[in-house]
């Protein structure tokens, strides 16, 4: 049946945009379908995407059966997968997990739904049929991390918005390096002088502490002599508050248009750049992965023009440049970016280099990275996430 007010209720979800009920209300009785065991065996026969997790993602399904509202859950998130694009599908808000394996799998199911669909995509732009395989085991390796972190395979918030990406084919790999296609974010403006072609970054839709960071974040308080932050535009000059030493400054600073134009803004077409585990990310291999990642698009994917690159990683964080050396890799990518604040609560170390939360006394110190993070930490800092700019290579 569709789904209706009940069905919300049930679920308790809360959606100020209204973006749930509007799915809801475009679907007819023959879209709410869940992707069936019989389906979900034939992807692993062909692809291989689940791994070794196919037994407990089949059990999940059966289980979802017996939960009607997850499953209506599932066929709502499934419908907006192939009317949306993924940045608007992944708004869906996610049923509270009671901890049961169908309840942490049932994310997984709409992003199943789109799998061949993804692949076929993927062929269609020039990627082999090993690379298609690749980026669909990109399921399997998620389950398998939230395996390893929880004791029982899944799938989180964080994961389903990430195989959202491969679930609609935008994202890919080249370089060592991941990219996928996305816009650019509603916190910055990026102007351009007209004749030297300097850049200038102006923050808005924030709120930053004396020292020009984000307050938002779970570690911080909201301080005395917090400011906010905006972008203007009169007839005459652009009026925002420009980054100064990777921190926004607190004056309101005027951009004459005589002088200056917008280069980037929020919403236009962007390659965003990830950096899988192991990935080589000195300056040479990082240039070269960006530049590749540059022609591909313009070969394979002419109907997704970008205007530039943006990273947003705990690796920017300027703090590296106090707590490892120069010239070590980490310094060596974050360099090459122009960086900007953004909020974050501090807790990337736990997704990229801990497995498990724990207190940072009880950190190991196998690495030079973990003996660094590990003193940071002891002494009431954190590594936060940081965005970075890189522009065209016919811009530089």
């Amino acid at each position: 049946m569709k789904p209706d007010k009940s069905f919300l209720t049930a679920l308790e979800m809360k959606d100020s945009r209204g973006f749930l009920s509007y799915s809801c209300s475009l679907m007819t009785e023959e879209d709410c379908k869940v992707i069936s065991e019989d389906e979900i065996a034939a992807l692993q026969d062909k692809y291989g995407l689940l791994g070794d997790y196919l037994p407990a993602v089949l059990q999940a399904r059966r289980e979802l059966e017996k939960d009607p509202d997850r499953l209506m859950w599932a066929a709502v998130a499934s419908y907006a997968f192939s009317i949306f694009r993924p940045s608007e599908a992944t708004k869906i808000p996610m049923p509270v997990s009671d901890g049961s394996l169908a309840a942490d799998m049932v994310p997984l199911f709409p992003l199943l739904a789109r799998a061949e669909w993804a692949a076929q995509s993927y062929r269609d732009h020039g990627f082999s049929e090993e690379e298609v395989k690749t980026y669909l085991k990109s399921y399997a390796g998620c389950i398998a991390t939230v395996d390893r972190r929880n004791g029982q395979p899944g799938i989180n918030k964080s994961y389903f918005h990430w195989l959202a990406l491969y679930a609609t084919a935008v994202i890919f790999r080249i370089g060592g390096l991941n990219f996928n296609f996305r816009e650019f974010a509603d916190y910055a403006v990026i102007l351009r002088h007209n004749e030297t072609g300097k850049r200038e970054i102006l923050l808005r839709n924030k709120v930053f502490n004396a020292a020009g960071m984000p307050i938002e974040s779970e570690l911080q308080n909201i301080p005395e002599g917090a400011y906010s932050t905006a972008f203007a535009e009169t007839a005459d000059a652009f009026y925002g508050h420009p980054v100064r030493n990777y921190r926004c400054t607190r004056e309101l600073t005027a951009y004459p248009k005589t002088e200056w134009s917008i280069y980037i803004q929020q919403g236009d077409p962007v390659l965003g750049v990830h950096i899988p585990r192991g990935a080589d990310i000195s300056e040479p291999a990082a240039r070269a992965a960006l530049t590749a990642a540059q022609n591909l698009v313009k070969e394979r994917f002419p109907e997704k023009p970008i205007k530039g690159l943006t990273c947003n990683s705990w690796l920017l964080d300027p703090a590296f440049e106090t707590m490892l050396k120069d010239g070590s890799k980490i310094r060596q990518f974050a360099g090459i970016f122009e960086r900007f604040p953004n909020k974050s609560a501090g807790g990337a170390v736990y997704s990229f280099v801990f497995d498990k939360k724990m207190p940072p006394e009880e950190w190991p110190e196998d690495t030079s990275l973990e003996r660094a993070l590990k003193q940071y930490y002891l002494s009431g800092h954190c590594v936060y996430f940081t965005n970075g700019f890189y522009p065209l290579d016919e811009e530089r």
